[in-house]
This record gives structure tokens, C-alpha cells and sequence, in this order.
């Protein structure tokens, strides 16, 4: 969805240069700038696990779960587990219903670091068996 949105953005972008009537050239420039906005925001997402919270910063957008309203963090569960990737997302759900997708770079790390904070849970990445 939200790669439908930039490519809507950049599409809506170039059609109002096209109609000022800007050469092409500049056309097709400001398409592709505009989309690499969406690439360059990709940048500015991270995740950090302070002593008493867990930050994702995402664009301009940062989301906080404190600690003592986590309620589950694991395996990703729903349609969205079924994505190859998945096996390295961790979700974080807490109190209120809100859901986090971790994606960090070392799982296992990240993982270990919110094992020493949440006592009350048990992290794990891989899904608990059915047997």
C-alpha cells in the first residue's frame, strides 16, 4: 500500500510538471526524485531498546512501548507470517492491541536484549510448536 502511495505521488508529480510544460527531461527528473524520497526515508528506521522502553522510529513517525505494556513479542502471526521474509520479523503487541514489526538486522541479539527487560514474557522468535 504504501508503495502504491509513492508511486502515486511520483506519478501525480510529473503529470503536474508535464502540464506546466516542462521539457521532459525535467519531467522524468522530478518522478525519480520524488521517488527516491521513499527510498531515502528507508534510512531513518530504526529501532532501540532503552532500560525502561522500546522506540521504532520510522520517517518522521516514532512509536514507544514501554516495557510494562508489552504483552507479546515473537513471531509474527496472521496472513503476514505466510512471507518468506516473516522469519525474521519479531512482533511486539502491547496492552492496548498496538503492534510493532521489528525487522532489526540480528534477530537473535535483539531478541536477548528484550528477554533481560520483559521478565513477564518469554521472546522467542520461532513459533511454539503444535505437539
Amino acid at each position: 500500500m504504501r508503495v502504491a502511495f509513492w508511486l502515486a505521488f511520483a506519478l501525480l508529480i510529473a503529470v503536474d510538471f508535464s502540464r506546466r510544460g516542462y521539457p521532459l527531461w525535467e519531467v522524468f527528473l522530478a518522478g525519480v526524485l520524488s521517488l527516491s524520497l521513499f527510498y531515502i526515508g528507508h534510512f531513518f528506521w530504526y529501532w532501540e531498546i532503552l532500560p525502561d522502553r522500546l522506540v521504532h522510529q520510522r520517517y518522521f513517525l516514532k512509536v514507544v512501548f514501554p516495557f510494562p505494556e508489552i504483552t507479546y513479542a515473537g513471531p509474527v502471526t496472521g496472513p503476514a507470517a505466510q512471507h518468506a521474509a516473516a522469519r525474521k520479523w519479531i512482533l511486539i503487541q502491547n496492552a492496548t492491541g498496538r503492534r510493532m514489526i521489528a525487522n532489526p538486522a540480528n534477530p537473535e541479539a535483539f531478541l536477548s536484549q528484550m528477554r533481560e527487560r520483559l521478565p513477564g514474557i518469554t521472546p522467542h522468535l520461532s513459533a511454539p510448536d503444535s505437539n
